[in-house]
């Protein structure tokens, strides 16, 4: 007699929500016409209602639209307002437990994100992925310059020439603010308060935050904003604080290829990019002992944790600094 092959555990809940093992129903036409406009709504809820970012929707949206092909497929008769913490976990377990471990913690805080939507949407009765935790993020300490490596960044750009003004004004801004990148490329002029020394930023979501920008940052904007005026600017990029060389908003990759050229061409051989500024500022400022929830609101993160990363990296430069000055350290 053929030995019976012991069903797993989600074998047995796909039989339990599709009526059997072999059940190959397809989801209703008005249960998919339904999926597809949950998934427009929440499109919408994230562009108006959380103000998010064009790549965070196309992210979150994909997420979801990948997350409802494994729920429909398999388990066919079952709907939205049905999906339970095992299917989820089924989900889980199939995929995204195989994936690297941030991008496990954000597939679940996309799904959580998602599901906390429908709940207050009414369209489901509970949310199944709230109790559902994520792995320990590893700890990695994020790369930093050194005030000489930047002050070298700086000096070797050729200041006889636009683009090399253009350029150290980007540096400085960068290193002076701590802004993101993103938030570089879309400054605004009118957003710029250089006389009172603070710069109107909009961060993730459109956050509104004050930055606030040293004199000599100022005077490497103003340099070149005196240049700005009398160069090419296409319409629609008048209010655009730093342009390319024809006229338009510089992008996101256009600075990424501005800092790695300068950064090589003095001899710095790190992995030198817009973020790394970033980094550094909020290391220097750390070390130089502000406080984290000063540095926090600086850098417009919007959880303390966020932050804590540069303590972190502080406790190794206090380790560094007692293995070279410290007379037992250095075995003495």
């Amino acid at each position: 007699m053929a030995k019976r092959r012991k069903l797993d555990y989600y074998e047995l809940l796909k039989n339990y929500h599709n009526g059997s093992a072999t059940d190959t129903t397809t989801i209703k036409a008005s249960e998919e016409n339904e999926w597809q406009e949950i998934k427009q709504k929440y499109r919408g809820f994230l562009r108006l209602e959380k103000a998010s970012a064009k790549s965070t929707i196309v992210t979150y949206t994909n997420e979801v639209d990948r997350f409802g092909k494994f729920w429909t497929s398999h388990y066919p008769t079952c709907k939205i307002a049905d999906v339970s913490q095992d299917i989820i976990k089924h989900y889980i377990h199939e995929y995204v437990s195989k994936l690297q471990v941030n991008t496990h913690i954000k597939i679940i805080h996309i799904l959580k994100d998602f599901f906390h939507y429908l709940l207050v949407e009414g369209l489901v009765q509970y949310n199944p992925i709230a109790l559902i935790g994520t792995p320990r993020k590893p700890l990695k300490l994020p790369n930093t310059l050194n005030f000489a490596e930047i002050s070298r960044i700086l000096n070797g750009l050729n200041l006889e020439t636009e683009k090399g003004i253009r350029d150290y004004a980007i540096i400085e801004v960068l290193y002076a603010t701590g802004i993101r990148v993103s938030e570089l490329t879309n400054l605004l002029i009118s957003n710029l308060h250089l006389k009172q020394g603070r710069i109107v930023i909009f961060g993730k979501g459109r956050k509104e935050r004050v930055v606030f920008i040293h004199e000599k940052a100022i005077l490497a904007l103003n340099r070149y904003l005196a240049l700005r005026r009398n160069g090419r600017i296409q319409p629609g990029n008048e209010d655009y604080v730093f342009l390319g060389r024809w006229g338009t908003q510089l992008s996101i990759q256009q600075v990424d290829r501005i800092v790695d050229v300068a950064a090589k061409s003095v001899g710095i051989r790190k992995n030198v990019h817009p973020h790394i500024f970033r980094h550094s500022f909020a290391t220097h400022l750390v070390r130089s002992g502000v406080n984290l929830i000063n540095i926090m609101q600086l850098l417009g993160h919007a959880d303390i944790s966020s932050t804590e990363i540069y303590a972190h990296l502080n406790y190794t430069f206090l380790k560094e600094q007692l293995d070279k000055y410290h007379p037992r350290y250095r075995g003495k």
